[in-house]
């Protein structure tokens, strides 16, 4: 029994493996991406330095770490075992090569501290995504965010313009903010609301996946980025579920 099951482990790392080789891409959508990162193509080992993160679709841009610390990568840390860039609440903020224009931002991120300010997004010195003392907000609090607590778990957070905020897919019933981050209130930084330091040191905060799109999204275009980033992140796709599955079998049949 114990040979079975130490069989039916090593085949499913081996899947997994596997899986995690061929990284998931982003489906095409009715948007274009303005910025597109990804912690899992940034290729580096556990605890290293992200000193640039560039961008995996739309144009050339990217996120360089400008403060007197950088953020790490951490490994294994998804639920699906993909790795996430972790800021740690030390000036390690990561101002973008050019500014971005957004009406729809879908991020996958963990929050890790939820006192003071935790900026996911800022636009110098816009306030545009974070968590401020257990609330999530899009352009600042009050009116439009909702209440947020857990620094357990990771959660995909969606904002459309003029539509309520979603967390995991499901609206929160907040307030639409119905205007573009554009112009002198475009995306400029990762983890901070200004490139210097005005009142906060960066998030307590690690990073999956962050997706901006230049018009608002659909809402089929939503639930298909949605969709995605929990296949990837979270839940295997049922392909990849009969994969495991078929392999179990395989294994107790060799065992009998």
């Amino acid at each position: 029994m114990l040979n079975r099951i130490l069989l039916i482990a090593v085949m499913t790392a081996a899947l997994l493996a596997i899986a995690d080789s061929a990284r998931a891409t982003l489906p095409a959508v009715g948007s274009p991406v303005t910025l597109h990162l990804e912690a899992d193509a940034l290729g580096l080992g556990n605890g290293a330095s992200v000193a640039t993160w560039g961008t995996s679709d739309g144009p050339a841009n990217a996120a360089t770490a400008s403060g007197t610390a950088q953020p790490t990568l951490v490994t294994g840390w998804s639920p699906l075992g993909l790795p996430g860039v972790r800021f740690d609440h030390d000036d390690d903020r990561m101002p973008l090569d050019s500014a971005v224009d957004a009406e729809s931002i879908v991020i996958f991120a963990q929050v890790d501290v939820i006192g003071g300010q935790q900026f996911m997004l800022g636009g110098n010195p816009w306030k545009v995504m974070g968590v401020r003392s257990g609330q999530w907000f899009v352009a600042d609090t009050p009116p439009y965010g909702t209440a947020f607590s857990d620094t357990t778990a990771p959660h995909i957070f969606t904002w459309v313009r003029n539509e309520e905020l979603y967390l995991d897919g499901v609206g929160t019933g907040s307030n639409a903010l119905n205007s573009k981050f554009t112009g002198s209130s475009a995306i400029t930084i990762l983890g901070d609301e200004a490139t210097a330091n005005p009142d906060n040191d960066g998030p307590g905060m690690t990073f999956g996946e962050i997706i901006l799109f230049d018009t608002a999204l659909s809402v089929q275009d939503r639930q298909t980025v949605e969709a995605y980033l929990t296949s990837k992140w979270i839940i295997p796709e049922p392909a990849t579920l009969s994969l495991f599955a078929a392999a179990g079998l395989l294994a107790l049949r060799r065992q009998r």
